[in-house]
């Protein structure tokens, strides 16, 4: 597609982007984007009303809160979206608090672009969901061949770890999005422990206002992705001095 300008309002969006290729069609992203080190000089198009210094119980508290007086978590800055016009927005209708919801993305884009820019949501729920939407990009900016290139090596490098970890002796991981309250990871997550050699713990065994603490047992290892502020809590002597194991970057 020539002349394609996306704003990318999903940090996983933008990371598909620039491995296409298309850094330079990125006129925007959100707040959240901040891989390829790339993404960080793009204009910044949304903001949210949580303090990310906070202890995640209290950021949790604070959403909740939120969420109860009927406010929006997240902001789209309607005058620097209208001033840099992308024709394509990319979005997500999965979580309305992990992410900007995609109904304000909708009335944001509409009330600012009008009917001539595309919005497109990316909700994989699986790893072969998510390689469809590697896909469907490329299918819409024009760079199919280079989807379909990035899929195969993704999925050539998924096969040379299912090999490397086959004959590997099974342990169990809880794997956490978030620490107070525990929530486990989902989508394609416990895919990928599989096929690291790894099995994560049955989300029954979470309930609400459960504790970590008393999900831990001795020697359980517990990955914490994408916390870098609280994975060093996993740890903490209220925690049961349990393992914490950083996953993410």
């Amino acid at each position: 597609m020539s002349g394609v300008r996306i704003a990318s309002l999903l940090p996983s969006a933008t990371e598909i982007c620039y491995a296409l290729g298309l850094g330079d069609a990125v006129v925007g992203v959100s707040h959240e984007c901040d891989f390829p080190p790339a993404a960080r000089t793009k204009p910044v198009l949304t903001s949210s009303r949580l303090d990310g210094n906070l202890e995640s119980q209290a950021i949790d508290d604070q959403v909740r809160s939120l969420v109860q007086e009927g406010l929006s978590i997240y902001a789209v800055d309607e005058v620097r979206l209208a001033q840099l016009q992308p024709t394509l927005v990319l979005t997500q209708d999965t979580c309305s608090v992990c992410a900007v919801p995609f109904v304000e993305v909708e009335r944001a884009t509409l009330r600012t672009l009008g009917p001539g820019a595309r919005i497109v949501s990316l909700s994989p729920n699986t790893i072969e969901a998510l390689f469809a939407d590697i896909i469907k990009i490329g299918g819409l900016v024009g760079t199919p061949g280079r989807a379909k290139t990035l899929v195969a090596a993704m999925r050539a490098r998924l096969t040379r770890l299912q090999a490397r970890t086959a004959t590997l002796p099974r342990r169990t991981v809880l794997h956490l999005e978030w620490l107070e309250p525990p929530m486990v990871a989902g989508h394609w997550t416990p895919s990928l422990l599989l096929m690291a050699g790894k099995m994560g713990p049955e989300k029954k065994k979470m309930g609400p206002g459960l504790k970590v603490s008393a999900i831990m047992g001795p020697g359980l290892k517990v990955s914490a992705a994408q916390i870098d502020d609280q994975a060093a809590s996993v740890a903490h002597p209220a925690h049961g001095g349990t393992h914490g194991e950083k996953s993410g970057p």
